[in-house]
């Protein structure tokens, strides 16, 4: 058999090593004498080193110059095949490289929790300034605008200003129909770290003239980007915030909201590809010059869905909603190690302009606040057609189980405010093949197994 295989190599090696290796003969007649004896290994590779070992020992015994190195390379050889064959062999044995002959010794369970103690929708009111897109159009009923503010601009008080025109840069958009843009100039300030379709204007969707002052189409989009060109007034607009009136900005809007006709374009916070302005002065008689303003601040507003049913969980993008889940795995020992454990949400309803979404699980770090942890403990992509959504969640649970607060897990997309992605999940209430299920399957060693049959208590 193997072990005796490897204790009889392990015994070699013992005396090989107290004797500063040197044996006698009878030594290692006796040595080979076992090795041939064995029965043979059940692995064919192991069967196969056997006799070369043993052949290696006989020429030491007589004196063979190169036989100590052919010895050391078939006991080497013979190792590296037992711990290959270890390894082939986990179907049989599934804990470590098959050194516990008897699997028995080793429990490995499983166990599905369904029963939550909490599991509830979010909704968050906040800006959109720290998204990456500007989303302009519409998608499934809920219309987006994006705000541009230019604080930082040049200094040309003595040069009149005799074009302007806006320019994004595209990023993607959810259908290739064409899309007429047109800018607007605002009448209230506003800041992006909480700016949102209600807030803070007099009028939902934002305090605007309705004259447009700058226009474009999508389908006209340069290699530069989307270019807006200002009409007389907007050109008037902008020299008077050189002049130092009042600059609240400009919001862009779709001038026909067309069903699901979403267009994204990049924000300031992508450096290179933030909005700018062209603003073309005149010099003197014969020569203008054209200098480029970056926004200062920029975010998208988007109006409210309607409210969701209040037994599903929600994740979503753009109206930004989270969900809270808190499984009990108080029932799991305490000392186990876990293989593996997986959240498994059951989909009730899913929409993405882009047509994928990522959503991960963060752990609570406090259960009045539910504030959680900045690194996701794992995530998923969700795309049309996949009704269930699995998320690997091995070393948090893991963790739980050591003891570590259990305060559940807060679900959400990883970077908010770049998409209107929704996605809903079935919670606790539903019907037991829909419902929240975190398995999670463990393996308990030899010792925990004694002390739980004697009643001890496991460390």
């Amino acid at each position: 058999m193997v072990m005796g295989f490897i204790r009889a190599i392990k015994s070699f090696l013992v005396a090989l090593s107290a004797g500063l290796f040197s044996v006698d003969n009878g030594a290692e007649q006796g040595y080979i004498r076992v090795l041939l004896a064995l029965p043979p290994p059940r692995s064919s590779s192991l069967e196969l080193l056997r006799r070369p070992v043993a052949c290696a020992l006989k020429n030491l015994s007589e004196g063979e110059p190169s036989s100590m190195r052919k010895l050391i390379s078939s006991l080497a050889i013979a190792s590296l095949a037992f711990t290959m064959t270890g390894c082939s062999e986990k179907a049989k044995n599934p804990v470590g490289f098959g050194l516990v002959e008897d699997d028995n010794h080793w429990q490995t369970s499983q166990v599905v929790i369904e029963d939550v103690l909490a599991d509830s929708c979010l909704t968050l009111s906040t800006g959109a300034g720290d998204g990456y897109h500007l989303l302009i159009g519409s998608w499934e009923g809920q219309e987006t605008r994006s705000l541009l503010l230019f604080e930082e601009l040049p200094d040309t008080l003595l040069w009149p200003l005799i074009e302007a025109k806006l320019i994004l840069t595209s990023y993607s958009q959810a259908n290739e129909d064409s899309l007429i843009i047109t800018a607007h100039s605002l009448q209230s300030g506003w800041q992006e770290e909480d700016v949102t379709w209600e807030h803070p204007w007099i009028a939902a969707g934002g305090d605007f003239e309705s004259e447009a002052i700058a226009e474009g189409s999508y389908a006209l989009i340069s290699a530069d980007g989307l270019e807006l060109n200002f009409t007389g007034a907007g050109v008037q607009l902008v020299q008077g915030w050189l002049q130092g009136q009042t600059n609240n900005g400009l919001i862009l809007r779709a001038a026909d909201l067309q069903e699901n006709n979403l267009k994204y374009f990049y924000t300031t916070n992508t450096l290179v590809y933030s909005p700018r302005l062209e603003l073309t002065f005149s010099i003197s008689d014969t020569s203008d010059t054209t200098v480029s303003a970056e926004a200062s601040q920029d975010a998208f507003i988007v109006q409210l869905a309607a409210s969701q049913d209040e037994d599903l969980l929600c994740v979503s993008d753009g109206t930004v909603r989270r969900s809270w889940i808190h499984f009990d795995v108080s029932t799991v020992p305490e000392s186990v190690f876990v293989n593996k454990a997986s959240l498994a949400l059951s989909v009730s309803e899913f929409s993405a302009p882009l047509n994928s979404m990522t959503i991960a699980a963060y752990q609570v770090t406090d259960l009045e606040t539910l504030a959680f942890s900045p690194g996701a403990a794992g995530s998923a992509n969700l795309f049309s057609g996949k009704e269930l959504l699995e998320i690997n969640l091995t070393g948090l649970v893991q963790s739980w189980i050591k003891g570590i607060q259990n305060a559940g897990l807060i679900l959400k997309v990883p970077t908010e405010y770049n998409d209107l992605s929704r996605a809903l999940f079935f919670t606790s209430l539903a019907d037991s093949l829909q419902r929240p299920r975190l398995t999670i399957l463990y393996t308990t060693s030899p010792s925990q197994l004694a002390r739980s049959a004697t009643g001890d208590e496991i460390p």
